[in-house]
């Protein structure tokens, strides 16, 4: 198993740290922060949870860089002390440093706020747009699942509403949403649908401990290589919208986005996501 490397120990990278040590499928996990004694205080806590809640990967923390080498995947979460993620300027020079420090680690940008970061990420430093993934939109797609089941009466994992889009333009493809292996629009009445969205927009920006858990799973898919779906940002490589960053749902692995899937949109939700990427 590998090792996984997390900026922060903020409520996030502590409570992503938590649940991808549960799941066991890194060997360790090192949070890194300006503040060394946050990092390894909470890193020790939930190392002492491992028997607890019968895991046993490795946990540590640090205030160097350094300890991102090696890693296999690098998440950007959140300080010590704050509840905001790095400010613009100072966190392009932090992915800038951890890209070279871990050169072939995909890079999850954990927070909802991390959207500007990425963008500056990849237009300013150029880096293979396929290691750079945003995690948060997986808990807006999350949301929608359990939504739309709650209105039609069944369980979440028996519904898919694909997303895509940005924040502030989200794009919901209730054309291919699908309730217990049918259509949506069969299931749940249109009226019905539109204050589903509407809930599920007002959702939005994910809290800490939903965005904790969809980066959890994003690094635990691109180290254990599953052939799950997750709803991350992503850069978008070919077509008019090329070099811009927007949710969709992408397939990761070990070296990151392997395959981006564009919903197969209706003619109104096609113009929707138009519109929201030429802002």
């Amino acid at each position: 198993m590998k090792t996984v490397a997390i900026m922060g120990a903020g409520v996030v990278a502590a409570e992503t740290a938590r649940q991808l040590a549960a799941l066991e499928v890194a060997r360790d996990i090192r949070l890194i922060d300006p503040q060394p004694s946050m990092a390894a205080g909470k890193a020790l806590d939930i190392q002492q949870a491992g028997p607890i809640g019968r895991f046993g990967t490795r946990l540590s923390g640090s205030s160097e860089l350094s300890a991102a080498a090696g890693a296999a995947v690098v998440i950007l979460a959140d300080r010590a002390g704050s509840d905001d993620v790095w400010p613009l300027e100072s966190g392009v020079d932090l992915t800038r440093r951890l890209a070279s420090i871990a050169p072939r680690a995909p890079l999850v940008f954990a927070c909802a706020g991390h959207y500007d970061l990425m963008r500056l990420a990849l237009g300013e430093l150029r880096l293979e747009p396929r290691r750079l993934m945003g995690s948060a939109p997986e808990a807006l797609a999350a949301a929608a699942r359990a939504m739309l089941a709650l209105a039609a009466g069944a369980s979440p994992s028996e519904t898919t509403v694909p997303v895509c889009g940005i924040p502030g333009g989200w794009v919901f493809a209730w054309s291919e949403a699908v309730v217990s292996g049918r259509p949506a629009s069969t299931v749940v009445q249109a009226h019905e649908l539109a204050a589903v969205e509407r809930r599920v927009r007002a959702s939005w920006p994910a809290g800490p401990y939903a965005s904790a858990s969809a980066a959890a799973r994003v690094a635990a898919a691109v180290l254990a290589r599953s052939r799950r779906r997750f709803t991350c940002f992503a850069a978008i490589e070919a077509g008019e919208w090329r070099g811009r960053i927007a949710a969709m749902p992408v397939l990761a692995g070990p070296d990151g986005i392997l395959e981006r899937q564009e919903p197969a949109l209706s003619a109104r939700e096609r113009v929707q996501l138009a519109s929201a990427l030429s802002t």
